[in-house]
C-alpha cells in the first residue's frame, strides 16, 4: 500500500501537477517508505543499535508533516 503512494504520487507529477504540493506528497511518501525499512530493521535484527528507533519516528514524522502540508499548495 505504501509503494503503491509513492507511484500514485510520481504518476501526479508525471501527467502534469508541477506544483509544490506534488513535490511535497513525493518527498513525503518516499520519507514513509524509508521510516518502514527503519523501522523493519528495528523489529528483525537482533543486534540494532538504539538511535535507529529514534531516527524511525523522526523520518516518520517528517514525512507525515509532507503530506499534511502539501495540502496547503494544492
Amino acid at each position: 500500500l505504501i509503494s503503491f503512494m509513492f507511484i500514485k504520487s510520481i504518476s501526479l507529477y508525471l501527467i502534469g501537477f508541477n506544483s509544490f504540493g506534488v513535490f511535497l506528497v513525493i518527498i513525503g511518501a518516499f520519507l514513509f517508505i524509508v521510516s518502514d525499512l527503519i523501522l523493519s530493521f528495528v523489529y528483525f535484527y537482533r543486534d540494532c543499535p538504539k538511535f535507529m528507533a529514534g531516527l524511525n519516528l523522526l523520518v516518520y514524522y517528517i514525512s507525515q508533516c509532507c503530506i499534511a502540508l502539501s495540502i496547503s499548495y494544492m
